[in-house]
């Protein structure tokens, strides 16, 4: 089942009051809520682009996919398949919390070598 986890996208980014940062984006009491919840079956693709310009991240970050509860599977190499997600990086913001400051330091130099290296993604 494909569904909308935008909680997990603002975590990632260190939000962690997803509904009041949805509510921060322009989203009415309401929607916000139905966002924040995940509960959408619909998503305006004007909302999708304004969640997505406020976290830059692509509409793939904000997506997941995991099996129905009788499915048979999908092929290995599916392209579904990237969408199964791990909650490995919303661990990783508990991870650095717990690290001493000159551990701290280290991750901070390697985030900027992967943010100085030039995407391969064409524009």
């Amino acid at each position: 089942m494909l569904k909308l986890n935008i909680p997990r996208a603002l975590v990632i980014k260190g939000i962690t009051s997803s509904f009041t940062e949805l509510k921060r984006m322009g989203f009415k009491h309401n929607k916000a809520f139905y966002l924040f919840k995940g509960n959408v079956q619909r998503l305006d693709l004007y909302d999708l682009e304004v969640i997505c310009r406020e976290l830059n991240c692509t509409p793939n970050d904000l997506l997941e996919w995991s099996p129905w509860k009788h499915d048979r599977g999908l092929e290995p190499g599916h392209a579904l398949l990237s969408l199964r997600r791990e909650q490995a990086a919303v661990g990783l913001v508990n991870l650095v919390k717990g690290l001493p400051v000159e551990r701290m330091e280290e991750i901070e130099k390697m985030i900027y070598e992967i943010i100085k290296k030039p995407s391969t993604a064409s524009p």
